[in-house]
């Protein structure tokens, strides 16, 4: 088997050497979002909340609606990945 690199400007290939790499995919049901007013994604979203409990907020009545919002797909173990930056 011959393995070759290849790479382009916006994807590399990562391993994770020791670490434990998971992809989750989720569609998270935002009802009040209007594309032309709203900023914030699912992303955002859930990045806030993290970062709310990480200073010690109460984040109990938001992590209720994100946890009602989310509906799992499916979550993988990644052994070798490839990112590519996706540019708006």
């Amino acid at each position: 088997m011959k393995i070759s690199k290849h790479s382009l400007d916006h994807i590399e290939l990562i391993s994770s050497g020791e670490t434990a790499l998971f992809e989750i995919r989720l569609i998270v049901a935002m009802e009040d979002f209007c594309d032309e007013t709203d900023d914030m994604s699912a992303l955002d979203w859930l990045m806030n909340l993290l970062s709310l409990a990480s200073q010690g907020e109460d984040i109990k009545t938001g992590a209720d609606a994100f946890i009602r919002a989310m509906l799992t797909l499916n979550e993988e173990r990644v052994h070798l990945c490839r990112v590519e930056k996706i540019v708006p």
